[in-house]
């Protein structure tokens, strides 16, 4: 939920395929604080701003391909997934699966892709299989890379910073109400980091 509209919640849900993948079921939405849910139908909906293309579009199976906000968890719900709702804005939020990030302005209305693994299609690369995320206050969303070792930056103009790089396990991430940014390490490290987002 949105800090500034607690009301209004959102919930992203997968399901089995016959060939073994989990796959996104649909995100859904609430706007009575989980009381009630209705389903955002993503997977009849595509993005603004196309598929990525290349050789990863063209190989995919069909519940992995990017055109479709529908396919954001790429067979691997059982894994990878990673909601951020902008706590300024409930109609604003980035949804993270297995190969991309997508996103809605409008609460479910439309959809574009924010980040891409293959940084195709005019997005910034961002390495695959998204788990942690934290807004900053003005707006900027961050995110762990935790096999890459990377925290990032995406600002409200939807350019990408690399904060840091190397933290082997960089997993939890959060920033405090006067913007400080901390992040932790696990698995593949260990230790608790304050990073300067600047």
């Amino acid at each position: 939920a949105a800090a500034s509209n607690l009301s209004t919640m959102y919930a992203m849900a997968s399901k089995p395929l016959a060939s073994g993948a989990i796959e996104t079921a649909d995100i859904f939405k609430s706007l009575d604080g989980g009381h009630s849910w209705t389903p955002l139908n993503i997977a009849s909906k595509e993005h603004t701003n196309g598929a990525a293309g290349g050789w990863a579009e063209l190989f995919a199976p069909a519940w992995a391909k990017t055109n479709s906000p529908g396919t954001v968890l790429g067979g691997q719900g059982f894994y990878n997934h990673a909601i951020a709702i902008d706590p300024a804005d409930p109609n604003r939020a980035y949804f993270s699966g297995q190969l991309y990030t997508t996103m809605t302005t409008d609460g479910g209305s439309t959809w574009k892709r924010a980040t891409d693994w293959m940084a195709q299609a005019s997005t910034p690369y961002v390495h695959a299989d998204s788990h942690c995320t934290a807004w900053g206050p003005d707006g900027s969303l961050y995110w762990t890379s935790i096999f890459t070792g990377e925290v990032g930056q995406l600002t409200p103009a939807g350019e990408k910073i690399v904060v840091a790089q190397g933290l082997m396990g960089a997993n939890p991430i959060t920033v405090s109400a006067d913007g400080r940014l901390f992040v932790a390490c696990d698995f593949l490290g260990n230790g608790l980091y304050e990073l300067d987002p600047e």
